[in-house]
């Protein structure tokens, strides 16, 4: 399992190698609303500055989602043992 990993993540850098190398010489401009952020930067820059600006809007979502996963458990967890607890009684 470990070989088709590895074969697996040299395949994925051999495609984005080859896609750098394409679109290297490729420029274009960010606009955000109507307004020029930046002119003439090169492709693969701006597709990573993107890749990394949805890395940094999903991890809060990431995070919050398991802490209030985890907190819908703690309490359905404490309402069953009272439950419990009520009926010994």
């Amino acid at each position: 399992m470990r070989w088709v990993r590895l074969i697996l993540i040299l395949a994925l850098v051999v495609l984005l190698a080859l896609f750098v190398q394409e679109n290297a010489n490729n420029q274009s401009s960010m606009s955000l609303f109507g307004y020029t952020l930046f002119s003439n930067i090169s492709t693969p820059i701006i597709v990573l500055f993107s890749f990394l600006a949805g890395m940094l809007i999903t991890i809060p979502i990431v995070f919050f989602s398991r802490f209030v996963r985890a907190h819908r458990r703690a309490k359905a967890e404490a309402a069953s043992d009272d439950a419990k607890q009520g009926e010994a009684k």
